[in-house]
């Protein structure tokens, strides 16, 4: 969360929304003790000391500047361009987001163990919830109707991968628990997923320098780059 809030802001914003929800499930399910809001209180803390800089300054600017709304928009994925980048481990923003093909590979393994296990295990509630949130993002839904609604701060519905990539990990992590699977299959699978995953954004950075309003900064053009330049009407 602290690295979030130096970050992107509305990342934070959805990332704060989801251990919201997370809280209130958990106190409707009874499986909060006092333990976790002690814990919840110290990783809050930390956050806030991490986030302090960036806070502060957004604190700052917010109170003493005319700050505009942003943009009432929502972009959804479309499936072609989202599933073609996927299978060719795309990581650029172009021409759609994705979270990279290891972890997709994870999310449909995990979905095939969830359907054939009979029995109600907590991982697959996470998966259920990744799974979900992977189909609101395409365009097959009616976004245009939410447009004047609190929803259409997210903007660009690619964001919701932040989640996804979230509930993958913590459904991932109560699967390698409750399967008891052996330490060294476990090493194994996240060393080839980190590799094939860093492949991916080597190409996504070989790809993204140098091209349009981007550009590679060093020690002899950061100051003309950062005075003279633009990526977008954000920055």
């Amino acid at each position: 969360m602290g690295m979030l809030a130096n970050s992107h802001v509305l990342s934070l914003i959805m990332a704060f929304v989801f251990i919201i929800v997370y809280i209130l499930v958990q106190i409707f399910n009874k499986s909060i003790r006092f333990k976790n809001f002690v814990e919840l209180g110290k990783a809050v803390f930390l956050s806030l000391i991490i986030g302090s800089y960036s806070l502060f300054n957004i604190f700052s600017v917010y109170t003493k500047a005319k700050i505009l709304a942003p943009d009432k928009i929502l972009v959804p994925l479309d499936p072609g361009l989202f599933f073609d980048s996927l299978l060719q481990n795309n990581l650029n923003e172009k021409p759609a987001w994705t979270y990279g093909l290891p972890l997709f590979i994870l999310q449909i393994v995990l979905t095939v163990i969830a359907v054939k296990t009979t029995r109600n295990y907590k991982w697959k509630s996470w998966v259920l919830g990744a799974n979900i949130l992977t189909l609101l993002m395409f365009n097959w839904l009616p976004w245009d109707n939410l447009l004047n609604t609190s929803a259409s701060l997210i903007q660009f519905l690619g964001r919701l991968e932040l989640i996804i990539v979230l509930m993958l990990a913590v459904g991932a992590c109560l699967y390698a628990n409750q399967s008891l699977l052996r330490k060294s299959t476990v090493l194994t699978i996240s060393l080839f997923m980190c590799l094939f995953s860093l492949f991916g954004f080597y190409q996504t950075h070989q790809n993204y320098i140098n091209t349009d309003n981007h550009e590679k900064l060093t020690s002899g053009n950061y100051e003309y780059v950062i005075t003279n330049k633009s990526n977008t009407h954000d920055y």
